[in-house]
């Protein structure tokens, strides 16, 4: 048999392997359409909540250093009013102005707790040192200092920016950004719905999604089962 033969015969060889690789792959892929089980995924409404508890910056825009407040439409510092009256009575009681405000600080029952009883546009610690409102984590250290250390090395409060800090700059969150300060408790606040996973099923808060029955690895519907073993 001559070389040319040869190699005609292995190129026949291989395109009848080639025909048989096809058709058993036909045969395999029309063997699951018939046999696999229609799955039912069911769409479920989205839940929708409100923006401001997914917002990824601050809660609230912190008092700047110096003071700034708008009254009657007008930007003033603390001391723009302050300095032309004296607050005569030293102790807590019902305000004229800042009625907006809610004080309900644990202890701090009234304003000299944390602002200078001297210079309104500064803010006073407990030694009686004057400080400015870009130290307002200071302030707040004095009475929760746990909180504040935990704060310090990143486990309380919010940091933006980025986990690695050679691919740009983090920014660690003031307590003021997130607590209001004259009543710095949160509100009950709405938990965000959780995973909507197709392979889990619907929701439901009576099942307990780790079992066996419900495992997430787990196809939707149990599979049909085989008839050639049914009634044995």
């Amino acid at each position: 048999m001559s070389v040319q033969e040869d190699k005609q015969q292995e190129l026949r060889l291989g395109n009848s392997f080639g025909w048989v690789v096809a058709v058993g792959f036909f045969l395999l892929a029309g063997w699951f359409f018939l046999t696999e089980p229609v799955q039912d995924h069911p769409l479920t409404e989205p839940v929708r909540v409100q923006a401001s508890i997914i917002n990824s910056g601050a809660f609230r825009t912190a008092t700047p250093e110096p003071p700034i407040v708008v009254i009657a439409g007008m930007k003033q510092q603390c001391n723009s009013c302050h300095t032309l009256f004296e607050s005569k009575q030293m102790s807590p009681r019902r305000l004229a102005q800042h009625t907006e405000l809610t004080l309900n600080h644990g202890g701090n029952e009234w304003c000299f707790s944390c602002h200078d009883t001297e210079d309104r546009n500064k803010l006073v610690l407990p030694d009686g040192e004057q400080i400015g409102y870009d130290r307002i984590p200071e302030l707040c250290g004095k009475c929760h200092g746990p909180t504040y250390r935990d704060w310090q090395v990143g486990i309380h409060g919010k940091t933006l920016g980025y986990w690695n800090k050679e691919m740009g700059e983090q920014t660690r969150l003031t307590c003021s950004q997130c607590h209001d300060p004259h009543s710095p408790a949160f509100p009950t606040m709405q938990l965000l719905p959780g995973p909507n996973t197709l392979r889990m099923g619907e929701g439901d808060a009576n099942i307990d999604r780790h079992d066996h029955k419900h495992n997430p690895l787990r196809k939707w519907q149990e599979p049909k089962s085989n008839p050639w073993e049914e009634g044995h």
